[in-house]
């Protein structure tokens, strides 16, 4: 494997952290992950809706 210069790697780690953040902020304002958070999000609320009758108390 060749080796890289400091700077060489350096640069390769500041494009990569570059790129990262680009693709974060893109997604944001995008909605994709809001859009999926919120489909999670109302399906678990649903399901919690759905069974909560089934619970049984006890005044014991």
């Amino acid at each position: 494997m060749a080796e890289l210069s400091h700077s060489a790697y350096s640069k390769q780690v500041r494009w990569l952290l570059f790129s990262l953040i680009v693709l974060s902020v893109v997604l944001s304002w995008s909605g994709i992950i809001d859009h999926y958070t919120t489909a999670y999000i109302d399906d678990a609320l649903v399901r919690v809706s759905r069974d909560s009758g089934n619970f049984s108390y006890n005044d014991d």
